[in-house]
């Protein structure tokens, strides 16, 4: 098994080991899928932004109506409210929409062939 995961590493397929965090245990009972729209074509500016922010999970350009999705964890309403707003004020962002995650069946960015 190791002779395998070192070639995986050599090939870059395998880029870091972590570990897989109970958010909830820790707290962190809010999950938001955030929605935003930009203008001026300045989303990788706006998603780099985003990406500095501690309760940032994950930034994804996407297809569709609106031009990123943002998955982000939070302990209060009160942090995800702050948050919206901090995101709102970054310069080219045109909208938010936010989606309030009510149960999580299956969370896990392992992949396995």
């Amino acid at each position: 098994m190791l002779q395998v995961a070192q070639k995986l590493e050599e090939q870059n397929i395998i880029q870091g080991y972590s570990v897989r965090l109970n958010h909830e245990l820790l707290g962190y009972e809010i999950t938001a899928i955030i929605e935003i729209k930009s203008n001026k074509g300045k989303m990788l500016e706006i998603e780099s932004e985003i990406a500095k922010y501690d309760s940032t999970i994950a930034v994804y350009d996407i297809t569709g109506d609106s031009d990123m999705m943002i998955i982000a964890k939070f302990k209060t309403r009160e942090l995800l409210s702050d948050f919206v707003k901090k995101v709102s004020a970054i310069p080219n962002v045109e909208n938010t929409l936010t989606h309030l995650v009510l149960n999580t069946i299956k969370e896990d960015t392992r992949l396995i062939e």
